[in-house]
């Protein structure tokens, strides 16, 4: 299991524009382990966001079992239009 994660090439640009709409944005990437890349804050509710620059990339092994054994909701971003409609549609 790596010990830092590396950031998705899609994080700066999401992370502005979650900020722009009024969002908290925690980078959670330099945790490793599986762990989502942000943590979003957002009208009262939080988001758990693992960012991918294509749909064709896959989690990876740490990523699939974090997904597997966490108890919470993880969303699987993988363009700003996408992010910013999560957060519209909640």
């Amino acid at each position: 299991m790596r010990k830092y994660g590396k950031t998705d090439i899609i994080q700066k640009q999401c992370v502005e524009a979650a900020k722009k709409l009024g969002a908290s944005v925690v980078s959670l990437a330099s945790i490793g382990g599986g762990c989502p890349d942000l943590l979003v804050g957002f009208r009262g509710k939080n988001f758990l966001l693992e960012l991918k620059s294509t749909p064709k990339a896959s989690l990876t092994k740490d990523q699939r079992i974090f997904h597997e054994i966490f108890e919470g909701s993880i969303k699987v971003i993988y363009s700003v239009d996408e992010l910013i409609e999560t957060l519209l549609k909640e």
